[in-house]
């Protein structure tokens, strides 16, 4: 036959935890105990919590250019899928979506180079070496711009979904990577 366990519960502390504490404290704490533990470590925890989220200015989201990288980087992808589809203009609003910086530093860059566009090896190598970089980075993308989605339909509807299994956290991002 069974019997209530409750002085077992206390016994099995550590003799330093039974000995200073009654089963009474342990499992029935009085409200107002429990309400001075929970206001400060709440406050704190939020905190916290929103200086871990807020992105230093160092990163893609602290510049706020995450969503921007994002864009540019499955844009990236599908002239890579389906080259034969990219035109002059495709090419062109690609490059200008591209921030001033880097612009400046692929002509400077593109200046000395004496390379023929027939020149299948070079774009062999450069095609494996974006694919490579893509299998890593387009997830990141893909999820910076499905998390921006999730974010604003939350915003019109103000209502979340208890489905928090298919959501997008925000280091699953490009939020919080470097320039």
């Amino acid at each position: 036959a069974s019997s209530y366990m409750g002085p077992t519960v206390v016994s099995s502390l550590p003799r330093s935890l039974s000995s200073s504490s009654s089963s009474m404290n342990l499992v029935h704490p009085s409200p107002n105990d429990e309400e001075k533990v929970k206001t400060p470590s709440s406050s704190a925890f939020l905190e916290e919590s929103s200086r871990l989220l807020k992105p230093p200015e160092t990163t893609l989201g602290g510049a706020g250019v995450a969503l921007h990288y994002a864009n540019l980087i499955v844009v990236m992808e599908k002239m890579i899928k389906q080259p034969q589809l990219v035109g002059l203009d495709a090419r062109d609003d690609l490059y200008s979506m591209l921030p001033a910086s880097v612009r400046s530093s692929l002509r400077s860059r593109l200046k000395g180079v004496g390379f023929t566009a027939t020149d299948g090896g070079l774009a062999t190598e450069w095609k494996a070496a974006l694919g490579r970089i893509l299998r890593w980075l387009l997830p990141l993308a893909q999820n910076m711009i499905r998390w921006q989605s999730e974010r604003s339909f939350e915003q019109q509807h103000m209502a979340t979904s208890g489905n928090s299994q298919n959501r997008v956290m925000l280091v699953q991002t490009l939020v919080f990577a470097d320039k």
